[in-house]
């Protein structure tokens, strides 16, 4: 993670002299983001974010990004908006990093355990599920310019990529054989089962046809982390629009939202099916075309892809780790394995996921 003194080193500072924002009260570095911290600046005039973008390092692939949101704030949508400079632009390169300064949104952040107790609460799940399912309508009829291409190797996993995305797993996991961490012993360790998972993933989305599903413009990463609750508690904004892309709106949805508990319950929490149709039920409530048995049959696929792909992220920051991040790392990765073979039970059992 980048902090606020390298962030000065890799230009980040320079881009605020080209912004009207007053001076520069006080600053800290912000949870999230996924390779650069963001940091809060507090100046004469508000509170802002200023965040390093390396998905999109140019300025003609950020405008992508900041006309989307844009959009949905101009439909009423409480969203982290691209503060343009003092000459009209939506931020600056800097070696091979566009920094950009977003409006800061208040609210409440969720931590994995108090998201845990939170969300079993019938009512509170289903209307996580209605305001996702909203911002998804919105983003039906939205039309950025720019270019609005994301890479195969990032997050998540986009299906008609999926074969470059399996060699690409197949090389990160070989670069790591040799590191001595828990964690990559756990994945070499549990090798097989989870090629056998991959295998598993592939037949699926040929066999339901997944790529002929309707794609749209979604945000990429729907996950606690990336909610911000308004201080009220009524609404919620998503943040961390990085991984923006046209794909299916309901792998967006179940995002990491659902069945990721905390550390301390990783290698016990079971499968639950219950949660999944709670958000969902309210997701119906909220959109306006309603969820159709084609998409409904790939939910347990979905459910699977988000564990690899939670895997696949985790395999690309092991060497970074801290001898705690690694047992951390270790006991997650336990729990994502173990509930793919449960969701893989579940779907051969024949559960009715399109009731």
């Amino acid at each position: 993670m980048m902090m606020f003194t390298e962030l000065a080193k890799a230009g980040g500072s320079e881009v605020l002299a080209d912004y009207s924002l007053g001076p520069v009260q006080s600053w800290r570095p912000l949870h999230g983001g996924m390779f650069l911290t963001p940091i809060l600046l507090v100046t004469a005039s508000g509170k802002y974010v200023l965040r390093g973008h390396r998905f999109r390092s140019s300025e003609r692939c950020f405008r992508f990004q900041a006309e989307t949101l844009d959009y949905l704030a101009e439909r009423g949508f409480r969203c982290p908006r691209v503060i343009r400079d003092r000459l009209g632009r939506f931020g600056q390169n800097r070696e091979s990093t566009f920094w950009a300064v977003h409006e800061y949104l208040e609210g409440h952040l969720y931590n994995w355990q108090d998201w845990h107790a939170a969300k079993s609460g019938h009512s509170f799940l289903e209307d996580v599920g209605f305001q996702v399912a909203r911002i998804h309508d919105a983003l039906v009829i939205a039309n950025p310019t720019g270019d609005g291409t994301l890479s195969p190797a990032l997050p998540p996993i986009q299906f008609r990529c999926l074969g470059a995305i399996r060699q690409q797993w197949d090389y990160d996991l070989e670069c790591i054989e040799s590191l001595p961490f828990k964690s990559v012993q756990v994945l070499l360790g549990s090798r097989h089962k989870i090629q056998e998972h991959w295998d598993w993933l592939t037949q699926q989305v040929s066999d339901l046809a997944m790529n002929r599903l309707p794609h749209q413009l979604v945000h990429g990463d729907v996950s606690p982390v990336n909610m911000i609750f308004s201080p009220s508690g009524n609404s919620l904004a998503l943040i961390d629009w990085d991984c923006l892309h046209r794909g299916l709106r309901l792998y967006d949805a179940l995002g990491d939202v659902l069945n990721r508990p905390p550390v301390e319950l990783a290698e016990v929490a079971s499968f639950d099916i219950d949660e999944i149709k709670t958000y969902l039920n309210g997701y119906q409530r909220g959109t306006a075309k309603r969820l159709e048995r084609a998409e409904l049959l790939c939910v347990p696929t979905f459910c699977l892809a988000r564990q690899l792909e939670d895997l696949r992220q985790r395999v690309r920051v092991i060497p970074q780790l801290t001898p705690e991040q690694d047992s951390k790392f270790e006991v997650l990765i336990r729990g994502r394995i173990r509930i793919m073979s449960e969701i893989r039970s579940f779907a051969e059992e024949g559960f009715l996921w399109a009731a």
